[in-house]
């Protein structure tokens, strides 16, 4: 009784307001307090300008590293520019700089060019870990022998050899192959380190959802181990130069039989800079061995084989994973099937971040191409030396690069790609593009392999070598099949 007489009243009262006009209008629900997010640390005038003047100091430091090349090409036209005096704008009229949170993406990653150098420290960006260049101190280097090893190839994996020699295997920078390390003596994994070790056995989702069909990536190919081999080692290890897996349908006869699930072959590629050449050999050691994937992606397992190192065939019923398998987990204090399915998945997540950069470099030399990942805003740096491309101004092209979002006439402009996509530098030829949006993405093809004896293959139509297939992708990249459009 008492609410009706409280909202009897409230009503009257309504009334006589003047914004009322005698018309009875319900009082308005208060709309919610915005929720107010917490408080961040900020950084004053005085630290932001300490932290940029560290970064632009370890900066310089890596910048020191790089190697230039000449340009090439004509020299363009010099057009004077007026520039206009700068209207003094009076101190009262600056409003005073906002407060920055403090990101933890703005921390500095600095350490040592090269672990134990004595040297002054350098700095390093995060996604450098993933696999995208962000400096070019080493790419000129690595390309070098890029061509070498590629070419060795040749011999003892042909198929392989036409496949990537079309698309490329990508070039990672060192601090992803962990090349700028120590290389430390062997010693075998124990205790909790073991079980770290059998943690990483595992796909990530990204690989469980598209299962791609192929996959390559560079290890050490590069002055840097090269050297390590020849003093570390002295020629009794070699550093993998080439990890790449290849999806079949089904497994070959030759190997263990499995139903369901997916099937890899990987292959190991090891040479040297210094590998005896001579009429039975041809440098380069490739090892290849068979991984099963259940359908979930949960279960990892090395297969067992009937083929011999030596190519040979053992009796119907005698299945094992080869003796050199073995002895090469020995080193380790591993098992051969603890020690080839973790090498599976680290291949598997190196070749998963080789895709995580924007932008995908096509560099050419010949018929050979070599690839790697780099963000678009550091492209006009990365190229700067590339050889002069001329406007119809007689002015120099601006090279590939991004425009931010911006206010153009009171209207929107999203965020944009402009420049010079195709030129050549160094002796190379290049060709940038930003996957998903010029073309499809490579890493998201997953059309498995059949497993065929040549012989075959000329009797049936339909089908293609790898080399053919190579052809096939480099084409639809070129014309820009699956690109996006809005």
């Amino acid at each position: 009784m008492f609410s009706v007489i409280k909202r009897w009243w409230h009503t009257v009262v309504h009334w006589f307001k003047p914004n009322g006009a005698g018309v009875h209008q319900p009082t308005p629900t208060p709309a919610p307090a915005p929720a107010v997010a917490p408080a961040q640390p900020g950084l004053n005038r005085n630290a932001r300008r300490r932290l940029d003047a560290m970064r632009r100091k370890y900066e310089r430091n890596r910048l020191k590293h790089d190697v230039w090349v000449q340009p090439g090409g004509p020299v363009p036209v010099h057009y004077p520019h007026a520039t206009p005096a700068p209207t003094p704008v009076p101190q009262t009229e600056l409003p005073p700089p906002p407060a920055r949170p403090l990101d933890d993406n703005e921390r500095l990653i600095v350490d040592e060019w090269m672990e134990g150098d004595g040297k002054e420290k350098v700095l390093y960006e995060e996604n450098e870990f993933w696999g995208t260049f962000n400096f070019r101190d080493t790419i000129l280097s690595q390309l070098e022998r890029y061509w070498v090893y590629i070419e060795r190839m040749r011999k003892y994996d042909p198929d392989a050899y036409a496949f990537y020699k079309k698309l490329g295997a990508t070039l990672l920078p060192y601090a992803a192959t962990h090349t700028n390390m120590k290389h430390k003596p062997l010693r075998k994994i124990t205790g909790e380190q073991l079980e770290e070790y059998k943690k990483e056995i595992t796909l990530t989702p990204w690989w469980r959802e598209h299962w791609p069909a192929f996959g390559c990536v560079c290890q050490g190919i590069n002055p840097h181990d090269e050297a390590a081999e020849r003093t570390v080692w002295k020629g009794h290890m070699w550093t993998p130069k080439f990890l790449y897996i290849t999806r079949y349908q089904k497994a070959p006869w030759s190997v263990q039989p499995v139903r369901g699930g997916k099937f890899y072959l990987m292959t190991v590629w090891f040479d040297r800079p210094d590998h005896p050449k001579s009429k039975h050999t041809k440098w380069g050691v490739p090892q290849t061995f068979p991984i099963w994937c259940s359908d979930d992606g949960k279960v990892i397992r090395a297969l067992k084989t009937r083929e011999t190192s030596n190519g040979q065939i053992r009796a119907e019923h005698d299945w094992r994973i080869p003796h050199t398998y073995t002895e090469w987990a020995k080193q380790w204090g591993l098992t051969a099937q603890l020690h080839l399915t973790h090498m599976f998945c680290c291949a598997t997540e190196e070749i998963e971040r080789s895709y995580y950069a924007m932008c995908r470099v096509a560099v050419t030399k010949g018929e050979a191409t070599a690839v790697f990942g780099i963000e678009p805003q550091r492209v006009p740096y990365f190229f700067r030396d590339r050889d002069v491309t001329l406007t119809a101004e007689g002015r120099k092209q601006r090279v590939f690069h991004s425009v931010r979002p911006h206010m153009r006439n009171g209207v929107a402009v999203p965020l944009q790609f402009r420049g010079l996509k195709s030129f050549d530098w160094a002796g190379y030829h290049v060709d940038i593009t930003v996957p998903g949006l010029d073309h499809f993405i490579l890493g998201e093809v997953n059309v498995a392999a059949i497993s065929m004896p040549p012989r075959y293959m000329r009797k049936r139509k339909g089908y293609l070598r790898e080399a053919e297939f190579a052809n096939y992708l480099k084409e639809k990249l070129k014309v820009g099949f699956g690109a996006y459009h809005r």
